[in-house]
């Protein structure tokens, strides 16, 4: 289990991270997620050995290595560019890891081709990496980190260079390489998606801080803060007041189940709907037609919000119904 404690990174008069503290269990992924900026990939470098912290700790098996350097700690690092060695072929970027532990031809050999087979490149290994496509080369990046068996896989933005088909493609793959080995890593995104599709936890943060932990269907049913909310896709309505069980949305006052006071409202998708004869007025700035459904983009006291829209639905003004039982309270 890797265990982080009270993490602070300090460059100059910026503080990178401050009292970062999470843990991954064993077998599991977890997700780092954040925008850009946030210290998702300080914190990586962190754990792997690049950066040595102002204060806190990293533990491995309940031993503090945040002293080690970065090669004893048998940690495997996967990035978004691929990092393969143009000069050797494929086969050799696999044996990589294994030539540096010293390992002997025979067991160098029987490892790339199981590597290989793993990430669907079965008979790729004397080819170069320059005929590979770039979802090829970053399963023979993956087939490398894996090889010496590391501890733990680190990954940072590994699927950011990547069509959408071949992300998608290359991520259930590798949820079946991980599940298959029992590998337990840690994956840096800025990627809803990629993160929800992977980790069993995923730890949020926001300009250094971590803002929230818990399990993809937590955050998403409950996202507590507007970076959270902001990663999702979920718009947030500030500063909306409420008065008597009313919040005024939209410039009319809506019923809610909040006590009196200011809040933050992220709002769902599928909250709000473009309906004839809806209670709030709106502008419709565009639309789009996607995955079978049709959402149009909305202003609403001011934020783009993409609300669900009738097949044809005309940019200009309409009326929208908005479902205030759907709408988050936030913070941040």
């Amino acid at each position: 289990m890797l265990q982080c404690e009270s993490i602070r990174v300090t460059y100059g008069s910026m503080r990178a991270l401050d009292d970062v503290s999470f843990k991954v269990p064993a077998g599991d992924v977890v997700a780092v997620m954040g925008e850009s900026g946030s210290g998702k990939t300080t914190l990586l470098r962190v754990i792997a050995g690049l950066v040595m912290p102002d204060r806190g700790s990293v533990s491995w098996e309940d031993r503090t290595i945040t002293s080690d350097p970065a090669h004893v700690r048998r940690f495997g690092l996967m990035f978004q560019d691929y990092a393969l060695f143009p000069h050797l072929s494929v086969g050799d970027n696999v044996a990589f890891g294994l030539r540096m532990q010293g390992r002997d031809a025979a067991e160098r050999r029987a490892t790339v081709d199981r590597m290989l087979a793993l990430v669907g490149l079965a008979g790729y290994t004397g080819r170069g990496v320059s005929e590979l496509s770039g979802g090829e080369q970053q399963r023979v990046a993956l087939a490398r980190t894996l090889a010496p068996q590391p501890q733990l896989v680190l990954l940072d933005e590994p699927l950011g260079a990547l069509d959408r088909a071949r992300r998608d493609q290359l991520l259930a793959d590798m949820q079946r390489i991980f599940s298959e080995l029992g590998v337990t890593a840690l994956y840096v995104t800025h990627d809803h998606n990629e993160a929800f599709a992977i980790a069993d936890e995923v730890v949020v943060l926001d300009s250094g801080h971590k803002v929230a932990e818990g399990t993809p269907s937590d955050l998403w049913t409950n996202p507590k803060h507007v970076a959270v909310a902001t990663l999702l896709g979920f718009p947030v309505l500030r500063d909306v007041a409420v008065r008597g069980g009313r919040a005024v949305v939209g410039g009319v006052a809506t019923p809610v189940e909040l006590a009196d006071g200011v809040y933050h409202l992220a709002v769902p998708p599928g909250s709000v709907v473009i309906a004839a004869g809806g209670a709030v007025p709106v502008e419709v700035h565009g639309r789009r037609f996607e995955d079978g459904s049709v959402t149009a983009v909305v202003d609403l006291d001011g934020v783009q919000i993409l609300a669900a829209a009738p097949d044809g639905v005309a940019l200009g003004r309409a009326t929208v119904r908005v479902d205030t039982t759907a709408l988050v309270v936030v913070d941040g």
